[in-house]
C-alpha cells in the first residue's frame, strides 16, 4: 500500500498541484507537482476530468491576463 501524499500547504491529498514557492532561491516562482503514484492510479474518466478542470483554469488565467492588460498593468 502506497503512502498517502498531501500537499504541504493545503493538507489535502494531492494528484497534481500548482503553487508558489515560498522559500529558498526560487521563492516566488511557480512550482508544479504530479504525484506519480496517485496520477498513475487514475482511470481515463478521472484524467479527462482533470484536463477539463485545467482547461477551465487556463481560461480563467487568460481572462485575468486580459483584464490586467486592459488596466495597463
Amino acid at each position: 500500500m502506497s503512502e498517502v501524499k498531501y500537499c504541504c500547504r493545503l493538507d489535502e491529498e494531492t494528484i497534481i498541484s500548482i503553487g508558489r514557492n515560498r522559500s529558498g532561491i526560487d521563492s516566488g516562482e511557480i512550482d508544479y507537482t504530479i504525484m506519480c503514484d496517485k496520477f498513475n492510479q487514475q482511470d481515463a474518466g478521472s484524467l479527462c476530468y482533470m484536463i477539463s478542470t485545467m482547461e477551465d483554469l487556463i481560461k480563467q488565467c487568460k481572462r485575468r491576463i486580459n483584464k490586467l492588460k486592459s488596466e495597463g498593468v
